[in-house]
């Protein structure tokens, strides 16, 4: 195998991984949880928590506690997207942590599934951002129809730039060899004058 052929087909593994990373990280996930409390903690613009609460650049994050049906922890940052990027459109972080202190304080908490995305690395202090939240029967199994669906129009759109992308280098090819193709060759109209 040649070094240039290698080369190729590491680089479309590595943009393969970095395209199913940005996927993975943007596109929602659900969960199924129990709601446990909320918190509100000071963070730098770094997204570090911070005691100073007069650092500049500073604000105050919502989060909301969950435990997973598995018993896990999962902790979920509260924050509005707005008009930025993703785009979620999220403008009602206050009316979810209303309504995560509702849930938790029910007895028995009710199960709830939850929207979110994102991803909790503890090392960097990222939390996974929530969008939605809303009470279910404790046997709901979801099935992710946006993400089916979004990822099949996403995976034909690519087959389809590519097909079309393979015909018009094939042609610029073929006009290109037609071009360097010396008088008299197979393919070209011109002949040579009579001698």
């Amino acid at each position: 195998m040649s070094k240039l052929r290698i080369t190729k087909i590491v680089l479309l593994v590595v943009g393969a991984l970095l395209v199913v990373a940005f996927l993975h990280y943007h596109l929602p996930r659900t969960a199924i949880v129990t709601i446990q409390g909320v918190d509100v903690k000071r963070m730098d613009s770094r997204g570090s928590m911070t005691q100073n609460p007069g650092t500049a650049g500073s604000r105050d994050v919502r989060f909301i506690n969950t435990v997973k049906q598995d018993n896990r922890v999962l902790v979920l940052r509260n924050e509005d997207t707005g008009w930025g990027w993703p785009p979620y459109f999220k403008f009602n972080s206050s009316d979810l942590v209303a309504q995560a202190q509702a849930f938790a304080n029910e007895n028995p908490p009710p199960t709830v599934l939850i929207t979110f995305y994102g991803w909790r690395i503890q090392l960097f202090s990222l939390y996974p951002n929530i969008t939605r939240m809303r009470s279910v029967a404790p046997d709901y199994s979801h099935f992710p129809w946006f993400n089916i669906i979004f990822l099949v129009l996403l995976g034909s759109a690519s087959i389809f730039i590519g097909l079309k992308v393979k015909q018009l280098s094939q042609r610029i090819r073929e006009r290109f060899s037609k071009n360097q193709a010396p008088p008299g060759a197979a393919g070209d109209d011109s002949r040579p004058e009579d001698q």
